[in-house]
């Protein structure tokens, strides 16, 4: 993975963690346009998307 790849994850880190979209929704198809298969860009993708998510649980700061 190179930089522009690296890069690209963690802008779509960012969007997601402030819009709650970003990493799978952005992230899937640029990386397929740049040349990856769908199952590689989910190998890739969906982990940050899941830590992202698990994070935003126990950071918040209303606990319901």
């Amino acid at each position: 993975m190179n930089i522009i790849e690296l890069f690209l994850i963690s802008l779509f880190c960012v969007l997601q963690s402030i819009f709650g979209v970003g990493v799978l929704l952005l992230g899937t198809p640029t990386f397929i346009i740049i040349g990856y298969s769908y199952f590689e860009v989910l190998n890739i993708l969906l982990p940050y998307s899941i830590l992202i998510s698990i994070l935003q649980i126990f950071m918040t700061q209303n606990k319901d």
